[in-house]
């Protein structure tokens, strides 16, 4: 098929995707000096959770499996322009204190914000290219 028709998909598939799931469900990656990891947000109803695709920091190496599903986050709520976790995947809490908050700062860049000991610490996650051959 040509290329014109892929881009034409593509912008179809955009505008439509847009108007029924949030901008920050995909792929997404971080890498930094510590870690580097892809995330897959999806969307759960009202709420959104965060797949572990793949976790590496030079000790610990993780990678998908379907039987045994590991998450940075579950059931995070959107308010105003910040989605904030209700309940964290990692500490099953449901106190009032944060362990996660994520803000788009662009389509193809989330500020995500986790909090260890009640201290932030801040991380830009890089959304994955769709890569079309």
């Amino acid at each position: 098929m040509s290329r014109q028709y892929y881009i034409l998909l593509l912008f179809f598939q955009f505008f439509c995707s847009t108007s029924s799931t949030d901008n920050i469900v995909g792929v997404w990656t971080m890498k930094d000096k510590f870690y580097q990891a892809s995330y897959q947000i999806v969307q759960e109803g009202n709420s959104f959770s965060g797949l572990v695709l793949h976790y590496n920091d030079g000790t610990t190496q993780y990678r998908y499996q379907e039987s045994s599903p590991q998450f940075i986050f579950k059931n995070i709520i959107k308010q105003e322009d910040t989605y904030v976790d209700a309940i964290s995947g990692a500490t099953q809490s449901t106190s009032k204190n944060k362990s996660i908050s994520i803000k788009l700062r662009s389509l193809d860049t989330i500020e995500a914000t986790r909090y260890i000991s009640k201290r932030p610490i801040k991380e830009l996650w890089l959304r994955k290219p769709l890569i079309i051959n």
